[in-house]
């Protein structure tokens, strides 16, 4: 078979391009490649830093908020500390939940957000990302489903 527009064959197209690159490949897997492991853990150091700093922007946040949907409640007054953002149950509930519900012995005051993944309360990603919106940041158009739901304040 001729390729046509060098005028050589398939066998020519693999001894030029494909072998070669076969053999960075294996060369590549046999010594593999430089990390700057110093670079790398400075870099861990940063995101782990960022990590807790987001994490108690968004328990700051969530106390504000079960201030403001729930007033009253004294079960709901130090819950925020303890809070796990990476339970699924409990944010299953935090997300979706109409009331305050005690979820994994911690009680959550729900944020009744309508759920997004066809009755299975999901929590993964592309939910997040519906709920939260393209970009946030950027005001209102930004937002995703949440801004309508639970406004500015939230």
């Amino acid at each position: 078979m001729k390729i046509e527009s060098s005028g050589g064959t398939m066998l020519d197209f693999y001894d030029i391009y494909w072998k070669p690159f076969g053999e960075v490949l294996v060369n590549i897997e046999a010594r593999g490649i430089f990390v700057d492991q110093d670079h790398l853990k400075a870099q861990l150091e940063v995101a782990e830093q960022k990590l807790k700093e987001e994490l108690v922007a968004f328990r700051d946040w969530l106390r504000r908020e079960w201030e403001r949907s729930y007033p009253d409640d004294s079960d709901l007054a130090d819950s925020w500390r303890t809070f796990n953002p990476q339970s699924i149950p409990q944010m299953r509930h935090l997300l979706f939940g109409k009331d305050k519900k005690v979820v994994s012995g911690i009680a959550i005051g729900g944020l009744g957000l309508p759920d997004l993944s066809k009755g299975k309360q999901g929590t993964g990603s592309e939910v997040i990302k519906q709920l939260a919106g393209k970009d946030p940041e950027a005001g209102e158009s930004g937002c995703g489903i949440a801004f309508s739901e639970i406004g500015q304040e939230g």
